[in-house]
């Protein structure tokens, strides 16, 4: 029972005193994680950043997320309040066109935004219209 609980205070001062001692750590975007127990430092700090600004809106939004098909599927980003519907933002993944249009029918008093997190820096912009949908979608 003590080696478990000594690997893990080893480990955790090694962690901790890695900064002062200049020891070179994984850097974000979590695409460049080496999967270490300590994963990188800036981790969800994003995502946290968007949904505050989106919280500070008025009225209710919806977060469409976007990700490229190099995302590392550890950095989650669709995560929600236990009640959905009441929530100040929502988050949603991007689906095809007949999916999109089914939530945003099913969310439409919020104001929709598209984000992709796969960037250099994470984007939010306005969720196209649904001018861009075939018409066999819309009917």
């Amino acid at each position: 029972m003590r080696l478990p609980v000594t690997a893990c205070l080893v480990m955790a001062g090694l962690r901790l005193y890695a900064g002062p001692l200049h020891w070179a750590l994984p850097e974000w975007p979590a695409s460049h994680w080496n999967f270490r127990w300590y994963g990188p430092d800036h981790f969800g700090t994003e995502r946290a950043r968007i949904e505050a600004g989106l919280s500070k809106l008025p009225g209710k939004q919806l977060a469409i997320v976007r990700c490229a098909s190099r995302h590392n599927s550890f950095d989650e980003w669709v995560s929600n309040n236990a009640d959905i519907d009441g929530s100040k933002v929502v988050w949603a993944r991007d689906m095809d066109d007949s999916g999109n249009l089914e939530i945003l029918e099913h969310y439409k008093d919020r104001k929709a935004w598209l984000v992709m997190p796969d960037g250099n820096a994470a984007t939010v912009s306005p969720y196209p219209t649904m001018a861009h949908l075939p018409m066999a979608c819309i009917e």
